[in-house]
């Protein structure tokens, strides 16, 4: 029962949370846009937001915000003058030999066309994973009442037993009642 007790509650937290995500689901490119431009203002300023968007850039063969011109509009923040030089992250790069062309697509919605391409994918997985989860409680419940039954069978011919055993009294001397004994059976 305390198993059934404990899948129910996982399963309820589950259920929760897939209809946040899914209603949430417009949000999540919100907050992902706002903290991509932020991390994008500490570019410069921080090394871990630098190391963070150039991983980024490599992996999905993008630059800047929506563009190298977005890009550009915060490297103009760093200086008065305005430099025309892009991270070697924006460029396609193997064994430290960078190429001459750009990526051209921003990395904002490279990213954003990730995660709603992959939420069906991540809604599909949670449902299947709560349908099994829903089998396990019917299953557990099951054993369960399975197993009360047996010890309450169990206990019936137990104390069948008892009674049987207790109404079989073989006289120990046919003239004298009052001295009996147990029938022993084997």
């Amino acid at each position: 029962m305390t198993f059934s007790i404990i899948l129910s509650t996982v399963f309820i937290l589950e259920f929760i949370t897939l209809v946040t995500a899914y209603t949430l689901q417009d949000d999540v490119n919100y907050y992902l846009s706002k903290k991509m431009e932020d991390t994008m203002k500490q570019y410069y300023k921080n090394p871990a937001a630098q190391n963070t968007i150039d991983n980024l850039q490599q992996n999905l063969k993008c630059c800047g915000y929506d563009g190298p011109d977005q890009l550009m509009k915060i490297v103009a923040y760093k200086s008065v003058i305005l430099i025309e030089v892009y991270p070697s992250s924006c460029f396609e790069c193997e064994n430290s030999k960078c190429q001459a062309q750009l990526f051209t697509q921003g990395c904002h919605q490279t990213l954003a066309d990730i995660v709603n391409d992959n939420t069906v994918s991540l809604i599909t997985g949670v449902t299947i994973i709560i349908f099994v989860q829903v089998v396990s409680i019917m299953l557990a419940c099951t054993l369960e009442r399975m197993i009360h039954k047996h010890k309450m069978d169990r206990n019936m011919r137990m104390c069948q037993k008892r009674t049987t055993r207790q109404n079989i009294y073989v006289p120990f001397d046919k003239t004298n009642p009052t001295t009996t004994f147990h029938a022993v059976h084997i």
